[in-house]
């Protein structure tokens, strides 16, 4: 009787163990960040239609590429998309952190605007300026200072998210605002003028999908689906811009299809130098 009860449970605790070995392990998905700008369109669009769930990525929208850096920094997010700002500010925290695919060029999608021009600028007192100080916008501006000769002294800095500037009204004080596409749509028509470019200024920003190595090396199956979702959404803007343009619509500020369109113009989705010689240039101001 003893030897059939100790048969049973080795029974027993051998069954328990043939069923947790086979049982499938629960994997998290993957989880993705992206603010709203021109050149992360198509990883809105691989999320509106469904194509990121359906291949067990999470996708989480930003209202700043701050927001997206904190997010990445806290450990919210697998894979984020940023400029090589969030790079060099992330990789202070995350050492083996690298790029895993470039996404887009900016070439006049990061801009700056101003009420008056460079001569009243240089001569003012002080200059309010806004931006999102913590993004790629405070590279930008100070690019801009040094090439037009303004001081830092000037420059009273308005920490704002870019989607404060779309309620900017003309201002009487002198006035700096460093945004990008979609955020400038009614600058022109409230009557500020573009006075610089990444591109005017020779600063090269490019955009990318970023993540830790370690991360990259357990995920290499569901990161190349996102590098492949992307290309395909891609594909989609190449071949029918206009039902492209519809179904990013509810994400992005766009309320005529020629704007966005129009802002296509501003960004390369290539480039001539490769990934790595970028994120090494990325160190450098």
């Amino acid at each position: 009787m003893k030897k059939s009860k100790i048969f049973y449970v080795f029974i027993l605790f051998l069954s328990l163990f043939l069923f947790l070995g086979c049982e499938k392990k629960i994997e998290k998905p993957l989880v993705l960040s992206a603010n709203v700008w021109i050149g992360y369109a198509p990883l809105y669009y691989a999320y509106e239609k469904g194509w990121l769930r359906q291949n067990d990525i999470k996708f989480v929208a930003t209202i700043s590429l701050g927001e997206t850096l904190k997010y990445y920094k806290k450990g919210s997010i697998d894979v984020f998309a940023g400029t090589q700002y969030e790079y060099i500010k992330a990789k202070n925290s995350v050492k083996d952190l690298t790029a895993i695919k470039l996404l887009d060029i900016s070439k006049s999608g990061d801009l700056i605007y101003a009420n008056k021009g460079i001569d009243e600028l240089r001569k003012a007192d002080k200059i309010d300026v806004f931006l999102e100080t913590n993004s790629i916008n405070s590279l930008l501006l100070k690019k801009f200072t040094k090439r037009y000769g303004l001081k830092k002294e000037q420059l009273n800095l308005m920490n704002e998210r870019a989607d404060a500037t779309l309620n900017l009204k003309m201002r009487g004080n002198p006035t700096l605002i460093v945004t990008y596409k979609p955020y400038d749509m009614h600058m022109e028509k409230e009557g500020y003028k573009k006075i610089a470019t990444a591109k005017s200024l020779g600063f090269t920003i490019f955009d990318a999908l970023f993540s830790s190595k370690r991360y990259i090396q357990k995920h290499q199956k569901e990161l190349k689906k996102l590098v492949v979702l992307f290309q395909r959404a891609l594909g989609e803007l190449k071949k029918d811009p206009h039902g492209f343009y519809i179904v990013i619509k509810p994400d992005f500020y766009y309320k005529k299809y020629d704007d966005f369109k129009e802002d296509l113009k501003s960004i390369s989705w290539t480039s001539s130098k490769s990934l790595k010689y970028l994120l090494n240039q990325s160190g450098t101001r």
